[in-house]
């Protein structure tokens, strides 16, 4: 039995998450080439914002995942635009509180956060 690598195992999925906290920038790629829908995680340090890993990562990626609950809703729709410009399919901001902000290249769509049942957080719903 061969060995399997890491990008063929994740390509048996239809849909494939990492992160700039996985390394596998590398990977992406393939991934992208598989077929796979990729979603990224760009957490929130502006070392994974600037224009050479966004065009680095952004053109491999269908989904582009933002932490941005320390940017102001201007700049936070600024940066989902910039991530879609560089070929992201598409962007997400969460926004903590402020709740989540998602564009396409042509729509934005912005929701407000809601409050947990804590009840149903703990089971008891």
């Amino acid at each position: 039995m061969g060995v399997i690598t890491r990008s063929a195992y994740a390509t048996s999925f239809s849909l494939v998450h990492s992160s700039v906290h996985s390394r596998t920038e590398a990977e992406l790629p393939a991934l992208a080439k598989a077929g796979s829908l990729v979603s990224f995680d760009f957490s929130d340090e502006e070392e994974f914002r600037t224009p050479a890993y966004l065009d680095r990562v952004c053109p491999q990626v269908d989904l582009a995942t933002l932490s941005c609950s320390h940017l102001e809703e201007a700049a936070t729709r600024g940066l989902l635009a910039e991530a879609v410009r560089r070929g992201a399919g598409m962007a997400l901001a969460t926004r903590g509180l402020d709740g989540a902000i998602a564009h396409d290249g042509r729509t934005t769509a912005a929701t407000p956060a809601s409050a947990a049942d804590p009840d149903a957080v703990r089971g008891r719903a």
